[in-house]
């Protein structure tokens, strides 16, 4: 299980790069035109959601087993402190 915090902080980290990607594509849109500009988030958006599909699993997994291994070498030491 995820801690308030840490949900709180990627997600503002994530807003922040949201906003930052809208004023990108907005610059690029404003200069160059919408013709290149909306085509190019398109893209990053598929590359973004095929990184995700791909590796969001393994980095899950990777946490949980990481936590389940602190979980366990924690009550292992308390053990010997009783």
């Amino acid at each position: 299980m995820t801690s308030p915090a840490v949900f709180a902080a990627t997600f503002l980290a994530a807003a922040v790069e949201i906003t930052e990607m809208v004023i990108i594509v907005a610059g690029v849109g404003a200069v160059r035109g919408w013709r290149s500009a909306l085509p190019g988030a398109g893209a990053g958006l598929a590359v973004v959601a095929a990184l995700i599909l791909a590796l969001g699993t393994a980095t899950s997994s990777t946490y949980s087993a990481a936590a389940s291994t602190r979980r366990s070498s924690v009550s292992a030491a308390s053990a010997f402190v009783t």
